[in-house]
């Protein structure tokens, strides 16, 4: 059985590791490390492995544990910078939102990044998560066609996109969008459709997987 409480967990041995040597476009030349805040995905999106490699049942650490994580990288290796792999990092929007709010009381400096759905956010919840470092989100919007994200149980739409992305940039959060091209239903036409949507979405950077 998947263990429930995620807190018991030690924290990963960085030592074996040449945490200093990872680098990724978004921190410029400063090294980067990951901190899982959270396993499982309730979605059934049909292309995704993430309910089946970590559960359809979510468990997320206490934002303390986390924190005390952060703490501790910065302290052994001075990195400020943080990748939270989380499938869906704003799942739980209170829980989130108690994040973000419990890494600015604890005075935490970090900029951070990590993945998102559009219809697992607020404004509001944008702009707390941005005070307390988030400097870009990645938002799965997968396809302009509406039909072709019914067929993948995305379960969003694209009003719910545009919105999304438009909130993120208003927070001050660079936004990734990611689209997968074929799809069950994919034509030449629903390439284009995509294409014409991300520039009516506009986030700051796109990736389109085959």
């Amino acid at each position: 059985p998947l263990f429930a409480n995620l807190d018991e967990f030690p924290f990963p041995a960085r030592d074996l590791m040449p945490v200093d040597k990872y680098i990724m476009p978004f921190f410029g030349s400063e090294p980067f490390v990951t901190v899982i805040p959270s396993r499982g995905c309730p979605f059934q999106c049909t292309f995704c492995r993430a309910g089946m490699v970590w559960g359809e049942n979510a468990r997320h650490r206490s934002p303390d544990n986390i924190c005390d994580e952060i703490e501790d990288v910065i302290s052994k290796y001075g990195i400020r910078n943080v990748v939270m792999m989380s499938d869906t990092l704003t799942l739980k929007m209170d829980w989130i939102m108690a994040l973000s709010k419990r890494i600015i009381d604890r005075n935490i400096q970090i900029k951070w990044i990590g993945n998102s759905r559009v219809d697992t956010i607020s404004l509001e919840l944008l702009k707390s998560m941005k005070q307390s470092g988030c400097q870009l989100l990645s938002f799965g919007m997968e396809s302009g066609n509406q039909q072709i994200l019914d067929a993948s149980k995305k379960h969003i739409n694209l009003k719910q996109t545009v919105q999304g992305i438009k909130w993120a940039k208003e927070a001050g959060i660079i936004t990734f969008g990611y689209f997968i091209v074929g799809l069950p239903g994919e034509t030449w036409d629903t390439i284009k459709e995509s294409i014409a949507f991300a520039k009516e979405a506009d986030p700051d950077y796109v990736n389109f997987h085959v």
